[in-house]
């Protein structure tokens, strides 16, 4: 048996999405709140002085906590792999097993590859955010389980 962690190195791509979603989300916000407002605010001007860093504080405090989430996400998640079976663990979730007997399908995937089975549509996700070593580790493994 083998245990699996996503590579920390590429928790630098999820960061920085994160960052420009809430980035896109503030600028949009802003400017709508802005602009709806634009006559409200002629007169005062001090609210907007308000408003807008408030809500850029709110947007801060958001993309700090949701990036805490996914890092702490990132460090529990685990595959483990035996013989003839892959478990994924991902935090707050019961872990997925596929058997080796079970495994019909090895499909390819943008985000990884999927062993999927007849049984109970039970279907694994490996994702590509291993590191590359691990991730082809795993795909040489189970390349000959599909049946």
């Amino acid at each position: 048996m083998k245990t699996y962690s996503l590579d920390p190195q590429k928790f630098g791509k999820v960061r920085r999405d994160i960052m420009i979603l809430f980035a896109v989300i503030g600028i949009v916000a802003i400017g709508f709140g802005l602009w709806t407002t634009r006559s409200q605010l002629q007169g005062y001007g001090l609210l907007g002085l308000i408003v807008v860093p408030v809500l850029i504080v709110i947007l801060i405090i958001g993309a700090m906590n949701t990036i805490k989430q996914k890092k702490a996400y990132w460090g529990a998640f685990r595959i483990e792999m035996g013989e003839d079976y892959v478990i994924r663990q991902e935090p707050g979730l019961p872990g997925k097993r596929i058997q080796r007997s079970e495994v019909t399908s090895i499909q390819e995937t943008p985000a990884g590859f999927v062993l999927s089975s007849a049984h109970n549509a039970t279907s694994v996700i490996i994702p590509k955010e291993l590191s590359a070593a691990d991730f082809a580790e795993i795909r040489a493994a189970v390349s000959t389980w599909k049946h």
